[in-house]
């Protein structure tokens, strides 16, 4: 073809069009940029013609004018910072409303997302952006309140590691105080969303810190005037994530939700945590942090190598809790898992502390007896062990064809004891205590290595309770061994957390399953009797102290209560056709292989002796009549009117959540076979 003939194609898409292959407006800037978010990055290499600017019409002018009057509007003075709040009038952060209705109308915007950045136009999405940041505190209260969370609370979490959340925060007040105005375009995608993190952070740190230390930095004046300020930075980390969006995922993003489900979770608002688990799966999915990366050694200084190891260890860390927390969840709730594990293929982080300083510190795991300090991720390595473990069950297609799967399952749970360091070893396995006056979080972590060990345990053994007596020995000693580390973290609780999720959820799940499995199956051992009397009657004890505060123990006491009576009614009727066995000597039990017959009596993992348990005779410990509550048709109370204390009433766990649990454990379903199939039981 002659070369004159051709037609010099002239490209009128801006260069991030070009680039694409995406249909280009030729707007400046394009819709498409301002979609990105990268607005700054919308240059064309030739002038749009004038039949394209006379086809957009003034109005693409008037756009142009807003965009850019929108920035100048953007400009902080000297002493009007961004993240220092100064010019807020702190009392507008105060709402007359009750907490209960603040978290009604909060947990209601989750549900249904608002309006996301990409599709705000762009002045209004920077204004909306500044508008919320400029509620954060001054940055003196942002850095005592996150020191508290790291030095107090980061050890039962680990979302976010104290090297790089300092570093971002760093460059967040650098950028806020050393430029005129901020420019979205140009933050990082972490930057950008590093606010709504630090929102998140406060909130849930809000629900923990003494009143004493918190009056010392804001404005707080008892628990109820901190829980209200927790719940309000809630929302306001909520909505900063709802204006930027999640199609555009980042690191930042994830540990957002995460910690947004942490908090969700301890006021007992399973479907809304649940929710924000599924947008951080989403997100962290996106980003590749369930696959293996490569670490190659850089030609340039050693210290980059080391930066770039770390960070992976940090994203390897993030994705060990995410896939744990989905399996505990699951195995929880019965719902089906977020996370497809035949996709993940990380190597397990290192059982270390997380070095202060990445770029001078060279990875290695030596342990307690190397020289290591206690590391506090070694209980989520043990979750996510565990986790795995019923991964493969999922992805077994035996189950219950061969019941010696389930022995195999059980030996391998238990065994994953052995792996733990001695610090974190259960009580019954004689833990070492040396370092716990220096590390307090370790007697904590033991009892969460206890119960998450259990919940898996319940998990495995639960379809087979009704047909099989090793499981129901093993289901009904896993529920015990919760109940008794229930009663220890109880005792060590400050009255004012008691209120939250775990102090009444996993008490009031043991003891259904307890009650529900000797009214079924009753034992005919007297110290199993007396140990199962007494730690129920000190269950519910607990329950009945916080009834008034925590909406889970108050919808659940009465029919803990009922099923209580169900029980001794079940014992007292089997007393009268058999003749009572003598107790065997109690030997811990690693194998299903060493548990007696269930129908004869039950013997124990828990390690605690027997004296402890035995009474001087077989009688009830717990009259239901003496406690102080009124039984309804729907198994409410109303002795003692419930008492609005806030968010704490707003729990997903009520009255029909329990009844429904007592429906499916109780052994009356019709299809005995449904309940047996793995994807049941795992998702």
């Amino acid at each position: 073809m002659n070369e004159r003939s051709k037609r010099c194609q002239v490209v009128t898409s801006c260069v991030e069009c070009y680039r694409r292959k995406k249909k280009c407006d030729r707007k400046r800037p394009c819709n498409n940029c301002l979609t990105r978010r990268v607005p700054e990055c919308c240059t064309y290499e030739h002038n749009v013609s004038t039949r394209d600017n006379v086809h957009i019409g003034s109005s693409r002018t008037g756009s142009i004018s807003a965009a850019q009057n929108s920035e100048s509007q953007l400009a902080w003075g000297a002493d009007e910072s961004p993240i220092s709040g100064s010019h807020v009038d702190q009392s507008e952060l105060w709402t007359t409303h009750t907490l209960a209705q603040d978290v009604i109308q909060t947990l209601g915007g989750e549900g249904q997302r608002a309006t996301s950045l990409a599709q705000t136009p762009w002045h209004t999405q920077s204004s909306n952006y500044q508008a919320l940041v400029s509620q954060l505190p001054p940055i003196s209260s942002i850095r005592n309140i996150v020191e508290y969370y790291f030095e107090h609370m980061n050890w039962s979490y680990e979302i976010v590691q104290q090297y790089y959340c300092k570093s971002l925060l760093t460059q967040w007040v650098e950028a806020s105080e050393t430029t005129a105005s901020i420019n979205l375009g140009l933050l990082s995608r972490d930057l950008q969303y590093f606010p709504a993190l630090v929102f998140q952070i406060m909130a849930l740190t809000l629900m923990y810190i003494p009143l004493s230390e918190a009056a010392k930095f804001l404005h707080v004046t008892d628990g109820q005037s901190l829980d209200t300020q927790s719940n309000h930075y809630g929302d306001l980390g909520m909505k900063l994530m709802d204006l930027l969006g999640r199609r555009n995922p980042s690191v930042v993003g994830v540990q957002h939700d995460l910690v947004r489900f942490a908090w969700l979770k301890n006021f007992g608002c399973g479907k809304n945590s649940l929710r924000s688990l599924q947008d951080a799966v989403r997100q962290a999915q996106e980003l590749g942090l369930h696959q293996q990366k490569v670490i190659r050694q850089r030609n340039g200084p050693m210290e980059e190598t080391l930066r770039s190891f770390w960070y992976d260890e940090h994203l390897r860390r993030l994705w060990v809790l995410i896939f744990a927390w989905d399996r505990v969840n699951a195995s929880l709730n019965g719902h089906p898992v977020l996370v497809d594990g035949l996709s993940c293929n990380i190597k397990v982080p290192l059982d270390c502390v997380f070095p202060k300083d990445p770029a001078k510190t060279i990875p290695m795991s030596l342990g307690i007896a190397g020289g290591d300090t206690p590391s506090p991720f070694s209980v989520h390595i043990f979750r996510y062990t565990l986790a795995c473990v019923i991964q493969k069950i999922r992805t077994s297609n035996q189950g219950v064809k061969d019941y010696s799967i389930v022995r195999r399952y059980h030996e391998r749970m238990v065994e994953t004891l052995d792996d733990l360091p001695s610090i974190l070893r259960p009580v019954h396995l004689q833990p070492d205590l040396s370092w716990d006056s220096e590390y307090r979080f370790l007697q904590y972590q033991r009892e969460d290595v206890s119960t998450t060990l259990n919940i898996f345990l319940l998990a495995l053994h639960r379809p087979y309770i009704h047909t099989h007596s090793e499981s129901r020995c093993a289901a009904l000693d896993a529920s015990l061994s919760i109940l008794e580390s229930q009663e220890r973290l109880f005792a060590r609780a400050d009255k004012r957390h008691r209120k939250y999720f775990g102090h009444a959820f996993y008490t009031v799940s043991a003891a259904i399953l307890v009650t529900m499995i000797v009214a079924r199956h009753p034992s005919q051992d007297q110290n199993i009797r007396a140990r199962i009397r007494r730690t129920l009657a000190q269950a519910i004890e607990q329950l009945s102290q916080i009834r008034n505060i925590n909406s889970i123990a108050g919808s659940a006491l009465p029919l803990i209560l009922a099923c209580y009576e169900k029980m001794e009614t079940a014992l007292r009727e089997a007393d009268t056709t058999v003749v009572l066995p003598t107790a065997p000597t109690q030997t811990p039990v690693a194998s299903l292989n060493e548990l007696p017959d269930f129908s004869a009596s039950l013997d124990t993992t828990s390690g605690f002796p027997l004296e402890a348990h035995e009474v001087a005779r077989d009688q009830p410990m717990i009259d239901a009549n003496s406690v102080d509550i009124n039984f309804t048709a729907d198994g409410s109370s109303h002795a003692i009117p419930y008492q609005d204390k806030g968010l704490e009433n707003t729990s997903d766990y009520d009255v029909s959540y329990w009844i429904n649990n007592i429906q499916n454990i109780s052994g009356f379903a019709t299809n005995i076979q449904e309940e047996l199939r793995w994807d049941a039981l795992f998702g």
